[in-house]
């Protein structure tokens, strides 16, 4: 058997994993009484138009700048490896059961209970946010660029839950962003 096949996660295991955070999300989101912020026609379509702007602009970002390119490209040969078998419909689950999980997790809890707990003069809710944002940037760190790459973003929807009091609104930003972009990259051969 060769090493990639010896790679391969079966899909039962990520959405299980999945299952876990999302209750684990719930629970601690519910904790926080961070669930009532999760509705709103609006913020879903907020959330939409936010996600094509995101993966627009990774895309341009990609052409601008080519080093950027070639670390993503070494990572996603990583991704491709684990879940590269999976089909269209799979990976749409996996991008969604992602987008509730990790924001119920990271902003719903995570991100608001630091919040509350740094309640700094002139550092509320910066500190909350950024330090909520390495932790999701940790999650995903496949390498210091993946790493730095989702560090940003846990910023932009650690800054827009913060401004906006809306789960729904990151919610389906980060499950619409993943469900783009896994299927764009699955089409894409998992390269840039």
């Amino acid at each position: 058997m060769d090493d990639i096949a010896k790679d391969k996660v079966p899909y039962s295991k990520v959405i299980r994993s999945q299952f876990i955070i999302c209750v684990l999300g719930l629970l601690l989101a519910r904790w926080q009484d961070k669930l009532n912020s999760f509705s709103g026609l609006e913020y879903i379509l907020q959330g939409l138009l936010l996600a094509s702007a995101m993966m627009l602009a990774l895309l341009i970002m990609e052409k601008c700048l080519p080093f950027l390119k070639e670390a993503v490209n070494r990572d996603l040969a990583k991704y491709q490896s684990l879940i590269g078998h999976f089909s269209y419909p799979q990976l749409a689950l996996i991008g969604i059961l992602a987008g509730v999980s990790e924001e119920w997790l990271f902003r719903g809890f995570l991100q608001s209970w630091l919040v509350n707990l740094l309640d700094f003069e002139g550092w509320t809710p910066h500190l909350g946010i950024v330090l909520a944002s390495i932790c999701f940037g940790a999650l995903h760190g496949l390498s210091w660029m993946y790493f730095l790459i989702t560090f940003v973003m846990g910023l932009l929807f650690g800054y827009v839950y913060q401004a906006s009091d809306s789960l729904m609104l990151v919610v389906v930003w980060h499950g619409f962003y993943d469900v783009l972009a896994l299927c764009w990259l699955k089409k894409n051969n998992w390269q840039l």
